[in-house]
């Protein structure tokens, strides 16, 4: 399962490259919940709700001269059958590979048909 995880987040990162929040929103399922670090809980219901969700903050990031981004220190844990808690560092990188935002980001993630989604996710 560890392939499966790494390639979710790999697609990931080549997603974000396309600052397509539409196509990121495909990754999750709703509804979502996501918690900042700060503890703020947000709500998505819709794929649309989602995708607006991302689209704020790939459109944050590009404006700072975000390019693209990178996981590393990814650690998972199976939760049933099913299910799993993935936890990562993400980089987001400039055009000259500099990092210009870090955090570290837990998923619950579900096999469905054959594809992980996340349904949650928490930021440290």
């Amino acid at each position: 399962m560890k392939e499966k995880i790494t390639q979710y987040f790999e697609e990931f990162c080549e997603d974000f490259g396309t600052f397509d929040g539409e196509l990121i929103a495909t990754r999750f399922i709703s509804p979502l919940v996501v918690v900042s670090s700060e503890g703020e809980v947000g709500s998505y219901e819709t794929e649309k709700s989602i995708a607006s969700y991302f689209q704020r903050y790939l459109d944050e990031y590009q404006s700072k001269g975000v390019v693209s981004c990178v996981f590393k220190e990814l650690e998972f844990s199976q939760v049933n059958k099913c299910s799993f808690l993935a936890t990562v560092t993400w980089e987001l990188l400039n055009k000259n590979s500099s990092i210009e935002v870090s955090w570290r980001e837990s998923y619950n993630l579900v096999l469905l048909q054959g594809d992980l989604k996340a349904f949650t996710t928490y930021d440290h």
